[in-house]
């Protein structure tokens, strides 16, 4: 959440300087002296390239959005859907978990050949029962894994 509103704020101050900027550009190009000599075709293309017209700052400021969108979606996604496990020799595994309450989980790890419940709540984790007899965990179907998915897309976009 601190994450989100950090986010947030600094969202706030990036996109609001360059539309003040985009709301500016008229009023200060509305102000320039008026030329009595006609405009000719090099002077044509210097206005057009001026990098804050306000195309230009529109164009920059919806690619600001869509960047800064790109970074809040991969942070929701990595806190949504787990991010980095911190044992990768499989030595120690979630076998499976459930949302008992707003902010309160019980979980079922696998340390070595022992499986443990675990309460977990924030500040606290607590081990409520030592599993005697280990469940086994079903295995996920590969079919409805997000790499399968992508592999299988990329593949058919190949074969165009």
């Amino acid at each position: 959440m601190i994450l989100i509103d950090a986010v947030r704020g600094l969202l706030h101050r990036i996109v609001s300087v360059p539309l003040l900027l985009l709301f500016a550009a008229p009023l200060y190009a509305s102000e320039a002296p008026v030329v009595s000599k006609p405009v000719t075709e090099t002077a044509r293309t210097t206005l057009n390239n001026d990098p804050v017209a306000a195309g230009n700052l529109l164009q920059m400021t919806v690619a600001l959005m869509f960047v800064l969108a790109m970074i809040v979606a991969a942070a929701w996604m990595m806190r949504r859907f787990g991010g980095w496990h911190a044992s990768h020799d499989g030595s120690m595994r979630v076998v499976g978990g459930l949302s008992v309450g707003n902010r309160e989980r019980v979980v079922l790890i696998e340390v070595g050949e022992e499986q443990l419940l675990l309460g977990v709540a924030p500040g606290r984790v607590e081990m409520l029962h030592r599993l005697e007899k280990p469940i086994a965990a079903k295995e996920r179907v590969s079919e409805n894994s997000f790499a399968e998915k992508l592999g299988a897309a990329l593949q058919q976009v190949k074969k165009r």
